[in-house]
């Protein structure tokens, strides 16, 4: 099996599922040590990219990539997409994003 992503691998075991509580959708991740570990420095990597090392990737588009049940995840995982909000050569997120409530 490859646990091989862009951002680096993901070891140990790591299970990311949907739940719906009272009517809203809910996304669990739940990880061994190792999976959360690892998890914690893909998410780390792809923080750290730069859009100028990215010259495929058109203006306005973000970075992505899908992590897979059986490869990355635990074989009951669903298949997920981590992607970057913000996007090449532009200071705006995406229309579908709203801020968190601020305290």
């Amino acid at each position: 099996m490859c646990n091989q992503t862009e951002f680096g691998p993901i070891l140990g075991n790591l299970k990311v599922s949907t739940h719906v509580e009272n009517g809203k959708p809910i996304v669990m991740i739940h990880g061994d040590k190792n999976g959360l570990e690892s998890f914690g420095e893909f998410l780390i990597e792809m923080s750290k990219v730069e859009y100028a090392s990215c010259p495929g990737l058109p203006d306005g588009e973000s970075i992505h990539t899908h992590i897979k049940p059986e490869y990355h995840l635990s074989d009951c995982s669903c298949e997920t997409i981590i992607s970057r909000l913000d996007r090449k050569n532009t200071d705006e997120f995406r229309s579908h994003f709203k801020s968190k409530r601020r305290d």
